[in-house]
């Protein structure tokens, strides 16, 4: 027995599972980078004993981290300066609009 959807709630489910794939994939391209910037069997003592010192980052091996800020600061920071950076070009594309003789908003929605 074949399930019939109507097509709304088919490209729902079609966009829930790209959404989930692109998200797998992300996250298992880290896993892979954070898996080539360990160290391996045969490194160093500085490589090994730097391991734990690399903060979530993803840095060569042997790299010493100072002072890395946690992955919840860096998210916020990536958050801020996306929000700043929307604000900033949406006044941008307010003030061509309105050198343009259009409307600020509709410049300042392409602008964002």
């Amino acid at each position: 027995m074949r399930a019939r959807l109507d097509d709304n709630a088919r490209e729902a489910l079609q966009f829930l599972l790209l959404g989930g794939g692109i998200i797998l994939a992300g996250r298992g391209l880290h896993h892979l980078l954070d898996l080539a910037c360990a160290p391996g069997p045969g490194a160093s003592r500085w490589e090994v004993a730097a391991e734990a010192f690399r903060t979530g980052y993803l840095v060569p091996k042997g790299t010493l981290v100072t002072d890395g800020m946690a992955l919840a600061g860096r998210l916020g920071v990536g958050a801020l300066l996306t929000v700043l950076g929307g604000c900033a070009m949406a006044a941008a594309g307010a003030g061509m609009a309105r050198l343009a003789g259009r409307p600020a908003f509709g410049g300042a929605l392409v602008g964002a």
